[in-house]
């Protein structure tokens, strides 16, 4: 009975503490709940503060989003946290700016709940994406968007210790993600290096597999709406959807995945993968087969370019037949190594046909394979046994087999007869009608290698052709073509290529060409030109992506030769003659030349030797050109590379240089034209800020070019540059000047000189001016070298005339370098002067209480200067101003730092009471009976506020001795103060070169390094694009595209090492400032002490 009472009891006490721990886990997971919602709101200030310090630490780009779409919740993956952030983005900086690298509408991260409040290390359990848009894009020189990530500098000298690969305490996320989905993504990847442009549009992608496991199924689902690529110009793939359902099993101890259930579906065609994958140590084993699962014509079709436009109209199309496809890989891949591998692919009995089009293409048979049983790539094998197909009543038959992939041996043969009318028939061309009998019948038998070709039999022809298109009236009438190629041995030298006939007629303008082209060991060829060309109606017909073209040729040329003779130099054996005419030409290029090259008209004639400019007009740009002359040598110029000479008036109304500057608008391409400033350091430690916008014009070395100018107005930036007359030498990788003149700035210049880009690498400039009446005032505000070095001039009105003669080094931002490298003397007159509003001279008429120093009007002063290591010194000149005269002389840094001597000779009366004073304590004796002193002052300081110092004075001869007494009584004493200061500050001076010497040093090495390494990178960039082309005949022509591209990639990075130098130089200059204020700060403490020992004396 007592057992059966304590039961209720005990039960009862249950009841409580289920009820209690109820409360306790309820009331924990409602606080959870509350901080999940509460602490975005409380502390989204500080969140966002946060975040923002660790981009700016970490990224080099703007990253931008909505503390108040940050959000945290615990319903939407129950039990687990879900981190939320809606409408985020990446822009880029400096070349990227305005670029979007990445924007996304939403972002979730699924994170396990239990990890968060029991472990040290959160479990990340899924992530979604919610319409991410990303741009990926790489510039000409190979600087990609996506790289933003600062340097960590943090342990730059120290060595990191390694990571012990069974700690797995080094982060505290474990990525155990279990599922995952990417919804509605739009990628873009555009690479100008190398080209090549992708495009995904609409990609859906979902996935789910637990990774903490040691093996598991990986199930993937995607979806894209459309997908194209594109290399070096050619689309490859356009406007394909895919749809890849695909289960792999992953054994991540073993690193081997194997295919499950799968499909793969491109357009219409789908198949699908059976086999593995495994990684062992550094090789790939892999048995992969692979197998279309439909075997419907209809189903390859769909990838047919062209073809597959729209699902609706795609499945109206009548189609027939059976194809079968199917491949494997087998075996392992490493450096050395290659699987074998197999594919085949069958069309048996197969048609197709348009709808409402009456033709169909029908009897459609292929059957090609590609394969290698074994590990080298050199035994592959294509085999192309059979391809049929009737055009109507058109057949096309070809076979081809070839074995290797750099020693071809080859069997092919195909014939075709094809009546083009009939194609109207066959395939959708509304807007284009073509006729004309086209036939082909080439065989090849034989290797094709750098020393042999196969037999060759081959004749190409087409009678009675015409092409017309709907967007443009004009008929490509008469279409003849006539050609054969023949080789009967296998050797080179007996190839021939013969062009018989080559004609057409555009809007009743005939043109024919005839050649013929011998022996390939040594090119041998004869061929002539003759007709009208009207280039417009030609690109409506063979339409040029991203160009304009536009003119009229009238040709009629005649050449002959062969190589040897150029590789020879034996031009005299080229007869090459005729004339070209040309007008209303036009060309523009979006990417090469967007500014546009118009020829109103043009004449010249040819012969081998030179080629006559009989007569030239045109624009360039916005300016216009205006030439005749001659051009030699043009024929080694043009095929081996030698200098082209000439010797040409050129004439123009109006050239505006500024569109011809280059620039990183090219290549930020849709992002618009950026703008970087950047700080130019030069060796020395001065700095100027340039822009990144202007890179260094290089002058090429195999031009020399006389041309005898005449042009009437030049805009450059702000400055309009009038009647220019003279002779332009370009030669050498330099641009000379002889005797040119021009108006600038309200003054007339004569200016000989040389801009140099010889050296690539340290450019420089060497200009000998005669100037008469240049604006001061416009000349500060428009030249950076005027503000450096004439720093006074800001406060200057007036004119000036001066013979100068400088020189210096340039950066590769074409900004001069106010460094040890520029030099220079001369004399500088100035007429109609006035000084007004200048801080020394406020200064100097505060110290001496002469109020007419405020102001100084000055006429026909004559300076002589120097410029040396980028320091301007000034030879002692007379200023009279009223009834006081003035002696000058001193020295101005380009950093505007003054140092200069003045001696005022004045009426006593005149002296303000503190100067007085200083030079009676100087002295020693009272001046009252002295009609004038002469005042020494110096000038030290920033020109804005210069600080101007009472350093002596002479008074008539009564009082000259007395104070020299004095003087020789402190004598002593002061010389054995400033000695010991001097020998301190030139201690603190000479151990900061020294650690500057070193830096700079290490930074030239660097230097020096990076532009080898580029030299390196530009001969393997040629010798690559060369290696890419057997052909003989297009060696030379393929030889100088890519000198020319290798030589702008080669320039960018000769910019980003000088770039890179001049920022570590800059670093070092603060070491030379510092120590300068130290030096200073000793040398006025001695003179402090001088001056109270003069004061005791």
């Amino acid at each position: 009975m007592d057992k059966e009472s304590e039961k209720p009891k005990s039960q009862s006490k249950m009841k409580k503490w289920i009820k209690r721990l109820f409360f306790i886990f309820g009331g924990f997971f409602l606080v959870l709940i509350l901080l999940g919602i509460l602490i975005p709101i409380i502390f989204k200030k500080d969140i966002k503060a946060k975040i923002d310090e660790e981009i700016a630490k970490s990224v080099n780009a703007h990253v931008y989003f909505d503390i108040d779409k940050f959000g945290l919740s615990m319903f939407s993956n129950f039990p687990n946290i879900t981190v939320s952030m809606e409408d985020f983005g990446v822009v880029g900086k400096d070349k990227f700016k305005g670029d979007t690298l990445t924007a996304v509408k939403e972002f979730e991260v699924e994170v396990d709940v239990w990890s968060v409040l029991f472990s040290d290390k959160i479990q990340v359990r899924g992530i979604y994406l919610d319409s991410p848009k990303i741009y990926a894009k790489v510039l000409k020189d190979g600087t990609a968007n996506w790289d933003i990530m600062k340097a960590d500098t943090t342990q730059k000298d120290e060595k990191k210790p390694e990571k012990d690969k069974s700690d797995t305490t080094q982060t505290n996320f474990n990525v155990g993600i279990k599922r995952w989905k990417i919804k509605n993504a739009d990628i873009v990847y555009a690479d100008a290096a190398t080209p090549m442009y992708a495009s995904i549009t609409k990609l859906t992608h979902k996935g789910s597999g637990n990774f903490t496991q040691a093996v598991f199924d990986l199930k993937t689902k995607t979806t894209v709406d459309k997908i194209d690529f594109g290399y070096e110009n050619v689309r490859y793939v356009e406007n394909k959807s895919i749809d890849v359902d695909l289960t792999l099993n992953m054994d991540m101890e073993k690193n081997k995945f194997t295919f499950k259930q799968n499909a793969i579906k491109i357009n219409e065609f789908v198949f699908k993968f059976d086999g593995f994958v495994q990684m062992v140590g550094n090789d790939i084993n892999m048995d992969i087969k692979y197998a279309a699962k439909e075997n419907e014509f209809k189903n390859i079709l769909s990838l047919v370019p062209g073809v597959y436009t729209e699902m609706e109209e795609f499945q109206k199309m009548k189609t027939e037949g059976k194809f079968a496809f199917d491949g494997f890989v087998k075996g392992t891949y490493n450096e050395k190594k290659y699987p074998a591998f197999g594919l085949n692919f069958k069309v048996s009995d197969a048609l197709f046909q348009y709808p409402d089009l009456p033709t169909s293409v029908n009897n459609i048979n292929i059957d090609v394979s590609v394969g290698n049983k074994t590990s080298d790539l050199e035994k592959t094998v294509v085999d192309l046994k059979k391809l049929h197909l009737d055009l109507g009543r058109n057949p096309i038959d070809a076979k081809a087999r070839v074995e290797g992939l750099s020693n071809f041996k080859i069997d092919a043969n195909v014939v075709a007869k094809l009546n083009l009318a009939d194609l109207s028939k066959m395939f959708p061309m509304p807007d284009i009608i073509v006729r004309g009998l086209f036939g082909l019948n080439a065989t090849a038998k034989g290797v094709y290698n750098a020393s042999s070709m196969p037999n060759l039999a081959a004749k190409l022809t087409l009678t009675n052709g015409y092409a017309k298109s709907k967007e443009f009236p004009e008929a490509l009438d008469k279409l003849t073509l006539d050609a054969s190629v023949t080789n009967t041995t296998g050797d080179y030298k007996d190839s021939e290529v013969h062009v018989k006939d080559l004609s057409w007629t555009l809007d009743n303008k005939p043109f024919s060409v005839k050649a013929n082209v011998v022996n390939f060991a040594d090119i041998t060829y004869d061929a002539q030109m003759k007709g009208v060309i009207d280039l417009a109606k030609v690109t409506h017909i063979y339409p040029l992506e991203g160009m304009s073209l536009a003119g009229i040729i009238r040709a009629d040329i005649t050449t002959a030769g062969k190589m040897s003779y150029i590789d020879k130099e034996q031009y005299d054996k080229l007869p090459t003659s005729g004339e070209i005419d040309i007008s209303k030409f036009s060309f523009v290029s979006k990417e090469d030349l967007p500014q546009g090259f118009k020829i109103t008209e043009a004449i010249t004639k040819f012969t081998p030797k030179t080629i006559t400019l009989e007569k030239f007009h045109g624009f360039a740009g916005k300016s216009d050109i205006h030439a005749t002359g001659t051009i030699s040598n043009y024929i080694p110029y043009v095929f081996k590379g030698h200098t082209i000479k000439g010797n040409v008036v050129f004439k123009s109304r109006r050239f505006v240089v500024d569109e011809w500057m280059d620039s990183t608008e090219g290549e930020t391409g849709k992002a618009g034209s950026t703008t970087v400033t950047t700080t130019t350091t030069t060796s020395e430690g001065s700095s100027t800020t340039v822009s990144d916008e202007v890179t260094l014009v290089t002058v090429p070395k195999n031009i020399d070019f006389v041309l005898n100018s005449q042009i009437d107005e030049v805009e450059y930036e702000d400055l309009e540059i009038k009647n220019i007359k003279g002779k332009i030498i370009v030669k050498d990788g330099r641009v000379l000047l002889n005797g040119l003149k021009f108006n600038m700035l309200e003054g007339g210049f004569t200016m000989s000189g040389a801009y140099d880009t010889y050296d690539v690498t340290h450019p420089k400039y060497d200009f000998k001016m005669n100037i008469n009446r240049l604006s001061i005032g416009k000349a500060h505000s428009s030249f950076s070298v005027v503000k450096k070095l004439i720093p006074m001039a800001q406060n200057i009105t007036g004119f000036l005339s001066t013979n100068l003669k400088v020189s210096g080094g340039l950066s590769q931002y074409m900004t001069p370098l106010l460094d040890n490298s520029l030099n220079g003397f001369g004399s500088i007159k100035l007429t109609q002067t006035q000084v007004k509003g200048s801080g020394m001279l406020k200064n100097l008429s505060m110290v001496t209480g002469i109020q007419e120093l405020k102001e100084l009007n000055i006429a026909g002063v004559n300076i002589q200067t120097e410029i040396k290591n980028g320091k301007m010194t000034y030879q002692p000149f007379d200023l009279k101003v009223g009834n006081y005269n003035l002696n000058v002389r001193g020295s101005n840094d380009v950093d505007g730092t003054l140092n200069f001597k003045v001696d005022i000779d004045a009426p006593k009366g005149k002296i303000g009471q503190s100067a007085t004073t200083a030079i009676s304590r100087l002295a020693g004796v009272n001046f009252d009976k002295s009609d004038r002193v002469n005042v020494k002052l110096g000038i030290t300081g920033p020109v804005n506020d210069p600080k101007i110092k009472v350093i002596g004075s002479s008074v008539q001869d009564q009082v000259k001795k007395v104070v020299d007494d004095k003087i020789e009584e402190g004598k002593d004493k002061a010389k054995e103060v400033l000695a010991d200061a001097q020998k301190r500050a030139d201690a603190i001076m000479a151990e900061a070169r020294q650690k500057v010497d070193a830096a700079k040093a290490e930074a030239r090495k660097k230097l020096d390094e990076a532009k080898k390494q580029a030299d390196a990178e530009y001969n393997k960039f040629v010798a690559a694009k060369l290696n890419e082309v057997q052909n003989p005949l297009l060696k030379a022509a393929a030889k100088k595209v890519a000198e020319k591209a290798g030589t702008k990639i080669k320039q960018k990075a000769y910019s980003r090492a000088e770039h890179e130098f001049q920022k570590q130089l800059q670093l070092s200059n603060k070491i030379i400032e510092a120590a300068e204020t130290r030096r200073k700060k000793v040398l006025e403490e001695a003179n402090q002490k001088v001056d109270n020992i003069n004061k005791k004396k």
